[in-house]
């Protein structure tokens, strides 16, 4: 139900807020947490009234009072936008683009790029113009990527960093027993095979080598297309670190600079990961040389 709630706050706060009303009398033991839930609602029909009264003063204020879970994935993007549209209403055309810039460069979707394109055509920035600028926001943030080399399940040797080279590489940290990873590996299979081999390059490293017997089984059962490389504990990861925690992913591009992390991909963002890698295959040569 928090999912569901998660869904109306972005589509239709009001039924949100009755959502909330009704399960904080139903979940006992999540009371507290449903209470929260219909302030959340509240503020948000709150402050979208406020738009539409053209009070965007008001209505930023009134936002930024909300305080989402980092798993209200469409709570958390119908906010951002409320947020730059109070903020473009209050004037500040330049904050409501900064605003949308900084979370496209961090997890790009295909409604953030209107909204950025419209923000943009306020301050006199044609496409061209904004394209520009999404590249020099993520060449500024990639880092080059700690080098590897691990062990291959399937096959024989072992695979480098370096041997990606020239390809874009989706590398995600997973376990056989991980229900997240395997829920989430689905989605990235059907954003991989969109793509040609000498494109992008999958891979998922084992962290946990008790597991290591059920790899290959998974792997050929799943029919999933990533190559499979085993950890190597107290392995110095560098920036390619996960902390022990899977699924941890990466982007990182053909020249071995990381460009996106911290995300995950689901049915609800599934394009946010093909519009990730589009970037970064048709990133103009000054970004990829790191100018």
């Amino acid at each position: 139900m928090t999912s569901y709630f998660d869904v109306l706050l972005s589509t239709d706060p009001e039924k949100a807020r009755v959502l909330a009303m009704e399960m904080k009398d139903v979940d006992e033991g999540e009371k507290d947490a449903w209470n929260e839930h219909v302030m959340q609602a509240e503020l948000f029909i709150q402050g979208k009234k406020l738009l539409e009264q053209n009070h965007g003063t008001d209505a930023l204020a009134v936002f930024n009072k909300i305080k989402l879970s980092r798993y209200a994935q469409f709570g958390k993007e119908s906010l951002l936008f409320l947020k730059a549209e109070a903020t473009d209403q209050a004037g500040d055309h330049s904050a409501a683009y900064n605003s949308i810039m900084k979370e496209f460069t961090k997890e790009p979707s295909p409604a953030l790029q209107t909204a950025l394109y419209r923000y943009g055509t306020k301050l006199g920035k044609d496409q061209a113009s904004v394209k520009a600028e999404i590249y020099q926001q993520l060449s500024s943030k990639a880092k080059s990527a700690t080098p590897f080399t691990l062990k291959k399940y399937i096959g024989e040797g072992q695979a480098s960093l370096s041997d990606y080279k020239g390809k874009v590489l989706l590398l995600t940290y997973w376990f056989p027993g991980c229900g997240p990873c395997r829920a989430e590996m689905p989605f990235f299979e059907n954003v991989v095979k969109q793509y040609q081999n000498n494109q992008l390059a999958y891979v998922g490293i084992n962290i946990v080598a008790e597991q290591d017997q059920y790899v290959i089984p998974f792997h050929n059962s799943s029919g999933f297309s990533f190559t499979p490389l085993a950890e190597i504990k107290g392995r110095d990861k560098g920036n390619l670190e996960n902390n022990g925690a899977a699924p941890t992913n990466f982007l990182i591009d053909k020249f071995g600079r990381i460009v996106f992390s911290d995300f995950m991909i689901g049915a609800e963002n599934e394009s946010h990961l093909k519009m990730m890698i589009d970037l970064l295959l048709d990133a103009p040569a000054e970004f990829m040389q790191g100018k």
